[in-house]
């Protein structure tokens, strides 16, 4: 009796530790999981509202089109059409905005998976396009890119010297019409406004001369 005693205790002994384990490994796989899907609330809620904030600012955008196009239009003399000529630019480029953060996500997926460019390459350089014609009319021009930057790029270092200009482009995009309706122009804004326009011009350059 002692000696099967004896084992039994041996045996309890021996599998007491691996239970401990097992059960702590649980217990931080289940915080693990528990963190991660906090984690990916948190994201979800924060992309909700950023989607939220976007389509509030292109419905005020579509309200003060809508508005006008309801308002009569008197004849207009050649101060007239061209605040006319900027306030159109300016709301073409609010408008711009979101097709543009979209097409970077969209060259940013085609990146990871290998998939072909050129669509997306395309929609940038429209977008792109749109709010340089804006900076031109507002006079926030800043001098051409040199190309000699770019001449010692491979293909792959080109492709992603896009993104990165594409993606800090999206980042601070969003600023520039509050900067643009604030009662005064101040030096700063006015240097942020110009550098806008100097890097589209660059991202211009390389969504072209990317394949």
């Amino acid at each position: 009796m002692n000696r099967w005693a004896g084992l039994l205790m041996f045996a309890f002994l021996f599998a007491f530790p691996f239970d401990v384990f097992a059960q702590t490994d649980a217990a931080a796989d289940t915080a693990r999981r528990n963190q991660e899907a906090r984690a990916a609330a948190v994201a979800a809620q924060q992309q909700e509202q950023e989607r939220q904030e976007e389509a509030d600012r292109m419905k005020k955008i579509r309200e003060q089109m809508n508005k006008m196009n309801e308002t009569p239009k008197p004849a207009r003399g050649p101060d007239d059409l061209a605040a006319a000529e900027l306030n159109d630019r300016f709301i073409q480029f609010q408008l711009a905005i979101p097709k543009f953060r979209e097409a970077v996500d969209q060259y940013r997926e085609a990146m990871g998976s290998n998939a072909k460019l050129d669509k997306s390459l395309k929609n940038i350089g429209a977008q792109t396009n749109v709010m340089l014609r804006y900076l031109k009319v507002a006079k926030h021009t800043y001098p051409k890119p040199d190309p000699q930057e770019f001449k010692d790029y491979s293909r792959a270092e080109l492709r992603w010297e896009t993104l990165n200009s594409a993606e800090r482009i999206a980042t601070y995009v969003i600023l520039v019409p509050t900067a643009e309706r604030a009662p005064t122009l101040a030096t700063k804004t006015m240097e942020f406004l110009m550098k806008m326009d100097g890097e589209l011009q660059r991202l211009k350059w390389l969504a072209s001369h990317t394949k």
